[in-house]
C-alpha cells in the first residue's frame, strides 16, 4: 500500500456574499475525488485545498468552484501578503451591462408606480421587463442551480422560485423588481464584507512596492517580489521598510505603530529588528534581510486576520443551524400560505422577503471588524473563537517574569555561606566576587532572566567570566555545569535540596529574609572549593584547610557556598491595567511562578491579587485544568515561551511581546506586540463589544424574518415591497458591525 501524498492550492473566490455560498464552495470541494480538505472564508474571498496531485489537478479544483456560480483563481505565492486585484475587465463589462439596463427598466417602473400606480406600468414593453428580469436574474439562478447540485438550499434558491412563480403569473414588471431589489441587496453584501476586508487591505498596503539594496558597492532599486534574504536593504528616510531585518549600519528612529500599536517612535542602531511595513522617520539605515513576503511579521499578521474568520466562534454554530433550518421551512411556510390565501403572489413573497444572510453575517462581519481593529492597536487576534472566550473569561492566570515584570532583574545580593567555614574569610570582597564569577560561568549559556542578571553582574564588575565544561538545565529548577573542572550547581532552594544540598541554619535565615523582601534567591553550591578561590586567600591559616577539603571531596555531595539575590521590577503600568481588568469583569487574578513562594507572595500582596510561587511548567498546566474544571473560562498571559503549555491548556492564551518573537505568535491565541499591559484591557474591551454586537446583529436579524414572514404570510407585504424591504437588516447588520471599526 503507497502513502498518499498531498498538497495545498491557494484559490481566490469571488462573488461570495453570505455563509450559504461559503457552504456551497466547500461542499463543492469536498465532494471532489482526490480533495481531502477544503476551508473557504468569507471575508477574505480565500479558499484553501489539500488534495492528492495523482487523482485531482488545479484546473479541475477551479472548475469544480465556477460550476456553483462563482468564480475562482489560483492565488499566486505572494497571495497571502497581496490581495488579488482583478484583472479581467472584459467580463466585468458583460455583468455590468445587464445591470444596467436593469436598473433603467426597474427605476422607470418605479417612478410610474409611485406616481400613477400600476396601470401606468403598462407603458414598458413586456419583452423589455422580461429580458430585464431573465438578464438581472441569471446570476441568482446560476448559484441556486449550483447550489442544488451540492443538494444545498440557498436564498438564493428561494430567490429563484420566487422569480420563476413571478414570471409564469405574467408579473414580468414584479419579476424584474424583485430582481432589481435583490440584486440591491447581493450589492450590499457584497459591499459589506468588502469593507470587512479593509483592515487586511489596510495591512498590506504598508508595505512598500519597491526597496533599495546595495549590491556590489551600488544602491539599486527592486520590486520587493525580487527581495532575498542575506540582501543588504537601505532605508533612507521617510521610506517603510520593505523586509523583516537586521540594522547593521546607521541611527535612526522607526515608527513601529502599524505593527506593534507604540505611540513613539524606536530608536534602531546596529543590532536591532527592523520590520516590514514600519516607517523610518530621520536617519539613514542598512539592514541585513532576514524574511520577506508572507514571512515577515507583516505578512504573518495579515494572514492571521485574514484567516480569524475560520476560527468559528461557538456563537457562529447558531446562525449555521438557523440557516440550515429556517430555509427548508420557508419553503413549506410559503407552500402553505398559497394553499390558505389562495393566492400564489403571498407565497411569493414569504419566499423574497426571508433571507437568512444577515444572521449568517452577523458573527463573520464583527468578528473581522474587531480583529482588523484590534491588529491596528498591535493586537493579534487568530479568530471568533477566542474573542469569545476572551470575552466570557471570569478568571486571568498570570507569569510574572517578563510578563508582570519587567523581565530584567538586577543582582542586589551576593552572600558568602559554607566557605567561611571552610576558609578564614580575610576578604570578604573578593569571596563574593568569587561567587558572582563562579555563578557567571555556570550560567553562561541559561536564557533565564535571572542568568541574565547574573552574567551581566560579573561583566559589569569585569570578572573573568569562564566557558562551562558543561551544562544542563533543569526546567523551574536550576543549572548544573562544570566550571574549571569543579562540579557547580546554582539554582532555587527547593531543586538544591532535591539534589542533596543542605542549607544550614544561618542560610535558611537568610533566604527567608531576602525572600520576604520580594527578592528571588538562589543558592551556588560546589562539590569541592575550587583552586581558583584558595588562590585569593593563599598564606591564610584557612588555606591548608581548604586544600584538605579540596582534595577529600572529589566524590563529596555538593556543599552551598554563597547565596545570590536578585529583584526584578513591576511594569508601571500594571496596577491600572489589573485596576481596569476587575471592572471590566474579572474577577480573580492568580499569579503564577517557578520563583520562590515568598518573593512571589510579596507582589501579589503589593499588587492585591492571588499569588503562587514554586510552580513547574506541570504545575502550572494543572492549576490551569483544575480552574477549568470549576467551571471557570481561563484566560492566561504570559511570553508564549516558556509557558507554551499552559497558554495552550487555558481557554484563550495571550502572548506579551510577541514582534520578533514567532514561537509566541505560534503559540497564543491572542499575541500583544509590545510589552505593555494598557493593551490587554483593550483587548477585552473588543471582545466584549464583539460579542455584544453580534448578538444585537442575530437578535435583529431574526426578528426581522420573522416579522417579514409574518406580515408576507398576511398579504400586508407584496412581493415588490418584500424584496425593497429585503435588504434592511444587510444595513442594519453592516452600520451594527462597522462601529467595532473604531475601537480607541
Amino acid at each position: 500500500m503507497t502513502a498518499t501524498h498531498t498538497t495545498s492550492l491557494e484559490l481566490t473566490i469571488r462573488g461570495m456574499d453570505c455563509a450559504d455560498c461559503v457552504r456551497t464552495v466547500e461542499s463543492a470541494l469536498n465532494g471532489l475525488s482526490g480533495v481531502t480538505a477544503a476551508r473557504v472564508i468569507l471575508t477574505a474571498e480565500r479558499g484553501t485545498v489539500t488534495y492528492d496531485p495523482h487523482r485531482v489537478t488545479p484546473p479541475a479544483i477551479v472548475k469544480a468552484v465556477n460550476a456553483t456560480g462563482y468564480t475562482a483563481e489560483i492565488r499566486d505565492g505572494e497571495a497571502n501578503y497581496r490581495t488579488i486585484q482583478p484583472t479581467d475587465k472584459p467580463n466585468r463589462w458583460i455583468v455590468w451591462i445587464p445591470m444596467i439596463f436593469l436598473a433603467s427598466l426597474s427605476l422607470l417602473a418605479l417612478v410610474e408606480l409611485l406616481g400613477e400606480g400600476l396601470h401606468g406600468l403598462s407603458a414598458i414593453p413586456w419583452p423589455l421587463t422580461l429580458a430585464a428580469a431573465l438578464a438581472g436574474g441569471w446570476p441568482i439562478a446560476r448559484r441556486a442551480i449550483g447550489a442544488l447540485r451540492q443538494r444545498q438550499i440557498t436564498a438564493d434558491l428561494l430567490m429563484t422560485i420566487a422569480i420563476l412563480a413571478a414570471l409564469a403569473l405574467g408579473e414580468f414588471v414584479a419579476a424584474m423588481l424583485i430582481v432589481f431589489f435583490m440584486r440591491i441587496a447581493t450589492t450590499i453584501e457584497t459591499f459589506t464584507t468588502t469593507q470587512a476586508r479593509h483592515a487586511i487591505k489596510s495591512l498590506v498596503r504598508l508595505a512598500p512596492d519597491v526597496a533599495c539594496v546595495r549590491r556590489d558597492g551600488t544602491d539599486v532599486e527592486i520590486p520587493v517580489r525580487d527581495l532575498r534574504p542575506d540582501d543588504v536593504l537601505i532605508i533612507r528616510p521617510g521610506e517603510r521598510i520593505a523586509a523583516d531585518g537586521s540594522v547593521i549600519d546607521g541611527h535612526s528612529a522607526v515608527d513601529q505603530s502599524a505593527i506593534t500599536g507604540e505611540s513613539m517612535p524606536v530608536e534602531k542602531q546596529a543590532g536591532d529588528a527592523v520590520f516590514a511595513g514600519t516607517l523610518n522617520q530621520r536617519g539613514a539605515l542598512a539592514a541585513n534581510v532576514i524574511r520577506v513576503g508572507a514571512e515577515t511579521l507583516l505578512g504573518r499578521i495579515a494572514k492571521a486576520v485574514e484567516e480569524a474568520e475560520a476560527s468559528k466562534a461557538p456563537v457562529q454554530k447558531f446562525a449555521d443551524r438557523y440557516s440550515a433550518i429556517f430555509l427548508p421551512a420557508i419553503l413549506i411556510v410559503a407552500a402553505i400560505t398559497s394553499a390558505i390565501s389562495g393566492n400564489l403572489q403571498t407565497g411569493i413573497a414569504v419566499l423574497v422577503v426571508a433571507c437568512p444572510c444577515a444572521v449568517a453575517l452577523a458573527t463573520p462581519l464583527a468578528v473581522t471588524a474587531s480583529v482588523g481593529a484590534a491588529a491596528r492597536h498591535g493586537i493579534l487576534i487568530k479568530g471568533g473563537l477566542y474573542l469569545e472566550a476572551l470575552a466570557r473569561a471570569d478568571v486571568l492566570v498570570m507569569d510574572k517574569t517578563g510578563t508582570l515584570t519587567l523581565g530584567r532583574p538586577a543582582v542586589t545580593d551576593v552572600i558568602p555561606a559554607n566557605l567561611q567555614s571552610l576558609i578564614s574569610h580575610d576578604s570578604p570582597g573578593d569571596w563574593r566576587l568569587e561567587i558572582l564569577r563562579l555563578a557567571a560561568s555556570a550560567e553562561k549559556y541559561s536564557e533565564h532572566p535571572l542568568a541574565e542578571a547574573i552574567t551581566h553582574e560579573a561583566q559589569r564588575l569585569g570578572l573573568s567570566v569562564r566557558e562551562p565544561e558543561s551544562f544542563e538545565m533543569t526546567v523551574g529548577g536550576g543549572v548544573s555545569a562544570r566550571v574549571e573542572g569543579h562540579a557547580i550547581l546554582l539554582g532555587s532552594r527547593r531543586w538544591l535540596s532535591e539534589q542533596g544540598v543542605a542549607f544550614d541554619a544561618a542560610a535558611d535565615r537568610v533566604t527567608t529574609k531576602l525572600e520576604g523582601e520580594g527578592k528571588t534567591v538562589v543558592g551556588v553550591a560546589s562539590a569541592a572549593v575550587p583552586s581558583a578561590a584558595l588562590a585569593h586567600v593563599r598564606g591564610s591559616p584557612g588555606a591548608t584547610v581548604g586544600r584538605q577539603a579540596q582534595g577529600s571531596s572529589r566524590d563529596a555531595s555538593h556543599t552551598l557556598v554563597g547565596l545570590i539575590a536578585a529583584a526584578d521590577t513591576v511594569r508601571s503600568e500594571v496596577p491600572q491595567a489589573l485596576d481596569q481588568l476587575q471592572r471590566l469583569g474579572l474577577r480573580r487574578m492568580i499569579l503564577l511562578s517557578g520563583d520562590n513562594h515568598r518573593a512571589v507572595e510579596a507582589i501579589g500582596n503589593r499588587l492585591k491579587i492571588e499569588a503562587r510561587g514554586g510552580m513547574l511548567p506541570e504545575d502550572k498546566i494543572a492549576f490551569v485544568r483544575d480552574l477549568q474544571a470549576q467551571g471557570h473560562i481561563v484566560a492566561m498571559i504570559g511570553d508564549g515561551i516558556n509557558d507554551a503549555p499552559a497558554l495552550a491548556q487555558a481557554d484563550v492564551g495571550i502572548a506579551m511581546g510577541a514582534a520578533g518573537a514567532d514561537l509566541a505568535i505560534e503559540a497564543a491565541d491572542i499575541a500583544l506586540m509590545r510589552d505593555d499591559w494598557s493593551a490587554l484591557p483593550l483587548a477585552v474591551r473588543i471582545a466584549r463589544r464583539t460579542f455584544g454586537t453580534i448578538r444585537q446583529n442575530i437578535g435583529f436579524g431574526v426578528l426581522f424574518n420573522i416579522g417579514g414572514v409574518t406580515l408576507a404570510s398576511l398579504g400586508i407585504l407584496t412581493p415588490i415591497l418584500a424584496a425593497a424591504a429585503q435588504s434592511l437588516p444587510d444595513v442594519a447588520v453592516f452600520l451594527n458591525s462597522s462601529k467595532l471599526l473604531r475601537v480607541r
